[in-house]
């Protein structure tokens, strides 16, 4: 996952997603490993008894990226979190351009888009295999790419 972590509200819609992965997941019979990057920097604060500065947090959060298979990023705001448009680059990156691994969730109704029918840059709107409106649409575009055949209706 990626997105901003700025404030409660912020972190508070991750965890949202996140527990609809797992929850998603789990009744599909999938073993689905949901990063969190608020999660993974508190434990590497954790494991090194301090606080970590700027390099530390890009250590971790660049060595999920590279661990990852698929990117979940969260769009919203008047414009994109300027860290979470790296992370959705860099991972577009490491695909080799493979959009298909990269789908984008904007709840916000604003365009933040410059381009007719984008609803974010350019950049980022042509990076992601999908840009969906909720949790609900994000789990239907999440089924072909983990292999489940037959996404559950809601």
């Amino acid at each position: 996952m990626a997105g901003p972590l700025f404030s409660e509200g912020q972190r508070s819609w991750q965890i949202r997603i996140k527990q609809g992965i797992q929850n998603w997941a789990a009744l599909q019979g999938l073993d689905v490993d949901v990063v969190y990057p608020y999660e993974l920097v508190a434990s590497a604060q954790g494991a090194q008894a301090r606080e970590l500065d700027g390099e530390g947090v890009f250590a971790v959060c660049e060595s999920a990226l590279r661990d990852s298979d698929i990117l979940v990023a969260t769009l919203d705001g008047a414009q994109v979190d300027d860290g979470t448009a790296w992370e959705v680059g860099y991972f577009y990156a490491l695909c080799k351009g493979a959009r298909e691994r990269i789908l984008g969730i904007r709840t916000d109704f604003r365009r933040a888009g410059e381009a007719e029918g984008t609803r974010v840059n350019a950049m980022l709107d042509s990076s992601c295999f999908a840009i969906v409106g909720s949790l609900e649409e994000l789990l239907e575009r999440l089924s072909p790419l983990v292999g489940v055949k037959n996404p559950p209706v809601s």
